[in-house]
């Protein structure tokens, strides 16, 4: 480690001794103990600092005595050098007789005037090539004090099962707090502090949960702070059904700050014996956020929730300081009324699983309970409406082994919708047929999308024909970039790459296609789009100009259609969201009864709102594949086929 060459650029925080250097570490004869040299952390304020002294002792094992040079290079805050007197060596000089030892002592005086902070830097001795490095370091501490948290559990003793945190409002810093003795006593900067803190609270038959909060405490002199359970209260919300159960419970909140973000959060499998409070000073409202929130279904005789008919689910926020107790009884005209179609089938050892994710305007994130349904299944979902968007997902799953886990096989996702009170609303999930789809538009970087000279697309190919984007684990998949026909780059991932591109206009092909056996339905797709695109100016990402064709045949709850029978597809294409808005000059449609081994086209139709493909299904069972290309009045075009669209029965 002597041997060590630092750069001179970083602290020995960052380096240690620095990067060894072998040739010199194996000739040279001298060494040092120890290797470093802490002198700890002196505490503020510094004028009565009594100096620390380190003793450093030089080894050498050669047959000849070796006469060392000793000098002091230490930066403190800002990199600038450490002031005259801060830190001295003994000696200037030291010799090391043969076989040997001798010894200096290094003192740091953090009395010296100088500003807070950490020092770092190193004792160099040299003798000739002899290079011997000992790095060093001390923490002058800023202005800084006691913070004392006591915790109080319901019966008003001394808590001993808790957890709390302590996070920097000014600068990044999170600290767990822990003493079975329920008082914990922590030295921090001046400055400004959120404090979060859980308590158990033991009772007969099960352990409550409280949690406390202090959104902003200010620190500047030595500070005690009391989180008592008694001072929480209970959490009591209801809806309008009987016999809905709470499934999931979540109390949480989020400290955002400019460049920081700390989430705390607790979930329970019911809320009785949940309660929140808030202790001390508030913050802005856009800086603290608490949610609350619930979710509910109907269990079956055994207690579980599997194909409930229902689900509520409510989450409130609220801004500045968490609330002290939290009750809400809702009533059916609170709510919004979502009546869900789920199509499909599920699969030998399949599993199919649906929950619905709060997203509130300040990105908070939140906790969902995910139930298995089977397919085809009816259900109605009640959503709150204040300042919420819900984001329901669909996951197909499957358990072959049950020492193992399951394995996902497919996912289906919707953008965040604001549902309005008191209206009703129907949805359709998992329609066939599949295909491409833009994701949600509150990602910059989903879709086609051009940032400078990089061109990044990203669309999942599995979505169902109500626009809800899909993933699903595939057999292979490509995805592809032409420039003016030639190549650019290509990826195995389908339906996502990214390529640079040179900066002049040109006209771009891009490929993405995917083969899977999980499902019966959507086997292959395949989808290619081809516009024009140049430089664009700024860091900011531009949609490109692209479509995607969507069916929706009107097919059972199976997503099977009649065989035999002349049958109508009502086709709509879509533009990128964020795209530049043109109009769809011209559509074609094709069908294969053969998995598109040969294709035929269909009769298309213009409804004013669409446009209707006529097609002739034969008479026997099997599949309708499915093929389209638009073409749009700048001339961009979209090509795209799905094998086994839907079923024939």
């Amino acid at each position: 480690v002597g041997s060590a060459k630092p750069n001179p650029g970083l602290t020995a925080f960052e380096q240690g001794a620095g990067r060894v250097d072998v040739a010199r570490a194996i000739t040279q004869t001298v060494t040092t103990g120890p290797v470093g040299l802490s002198f700890g952390r002196t505490m503020w304020p510094h004028g009565d600092d009594v100096p620390v002294v380190r003793t450093v002792t030089y080894h050498n094992p050669g047959a000849e005595p070796v006469t060392l040079q000793l000098s002091m290079q230490v930066t403190g805050p800002g990199g600038a050098s450490a002031p005259a007197g801060m830190f001295q060596v003994s000696a200037t000089q030291v010799t090391v007789p043969a076989g040997g030892q001798a010894q200096v002592t290094v003192t740091a005086d953090t009395s010296v005037e100088s500003p807070d902070g950490h020092y770092t830097g190193r004792l160099l001795a040299t003798a000739g090539s002899t290079v011997v490095n000992t790095p060093l370091a001390v923490n002058k501490e800023p202005e800084s004090y006691n913070l004392t948290i006591a915790h109080i559990d319901a019966d008003g003793a001394a808590a001993s099962s808790y957890l709390s945190f302590v996070v920097g409002l000014d600068a990044y810093r999170y600290e767990r707090l822990y003493d079975p003795e329920g008082t914990v006593t922590i030295r921090l900067p001046k400055g400004r502090y959120g404090l979060t803190s859980w308590l158990d609270i033991p009772r007969a038959s099960r352990v409550d949960l409280a949690m406390l909060s202090q959104p902003q405490l200010v620190l500047s002199r030595d500070t005690t702070v009391t989180f008592d359970a008694r001072r929480a209260k209970p959490v009591q919300i209801s809806v309008p059904e009987p016999s809905a159960v709470v499934a999931l419970a979540y109390l949480g909140h989020t400290y955002l700050m400019p460049g920081l973000a700390y989430d705390f959060g607790l979930m329970s499998l019911g809320q009785e014996g949940l309660t929140i409070g808030n202790v001390g000073k508030a913050l802005p409202a856009g800086q603290f956020v608490a949610s609350v929130a619930t979710q509910w279904l109907k269990p079956d005789s055994e207690g579980e929730f599997t194909n409930s008919p229902y689900l509520y689910s409510v989450s409130e926020v609220m801004t500045g300081r968490a609330p002290t107790g939290f009750v809400r009884h809702y009533r059916k005209q609170d709510l919004a009324t979502v009546r869900q179609d789920l199509r499909g089938t599920v699969s030998p050892n399949g599993l199919v699983y649906r929950g619905a994710i709060p997203v509130h305007p300040y990105n908070i994130g939140g906790a969902a309970v995910f139930v298995r349904t089977e397919l085809p299944r009816q259900r109605v979902e009640y959503y709150n409406t204040n300042d919420v968007q819900w984001q329901a997902e669909m996951s197909f799953e499957r358990w072959d082994d049950p020492a193992s886990w399951p394995v996902t096989e497919a996912v289906l996702r919707s953008t965040p919708t604001q549902y309005q009170a008191g209206r009703h609303y129907q949805e359709r999930w998992n329609g066939a047929p599949y295909g491409p789809g833009f994701s949600d538009a509150q990602w910059p970087f989903a879709g086609i999308i051009r940032q400078g000279d990089d061109m990044l697309a990203s669309v999942p190919l599995f979505g169902d024909s109500a626009g809800h984007v899909g993933a699903s684990l595939v057999d292979a998949g490509c995805t592809a970039l032409y420039r003016n026909g030639v190549l650019v780059g290509e990826t195995g991932d389908p339906g996502w790459g990214m390529f640079v591109v040179p900066p002049g206009r040109a006209s771009y092909r891009l490929e993405a296609s995917a083969t899977r056996s999980v499902s019966e339905l959507g086997t292959r797709v395949e989808a290619v789009w081809t516009f024009r695109s140049g430089h664009v100016a700024g860091d900011d990402f531009v949609k490109l100009p692209a479509m995607v064709v969507r069916y929706a045949p009107r097919l059972d709850v199976t997503n099977a259609a009649p065989a035999g029978r002349v049958f109508d597809i009502p086709v709509t294409v879509l533009h990128q969201p964020g795209a530049p808005a043109t109009r769809v000059w011209s559509l074609t449609v094709e069908v294969s009864y053969d998995d598109g081994t040969t294709w035929q086209k269909a009769k298309v139709r213009s409804t004013g709102r669409g446009w209707v493909a006529g097609v002739q299904h034969p008479g026997q069972p099997g599949y309708v594949s499915l093929r389209a290309k638009a073409v749009d009045s700048a001339g961009n075009t979209v090509t795209q086929s799905v094998v086994r669209a839907y079923r024939l029965i």
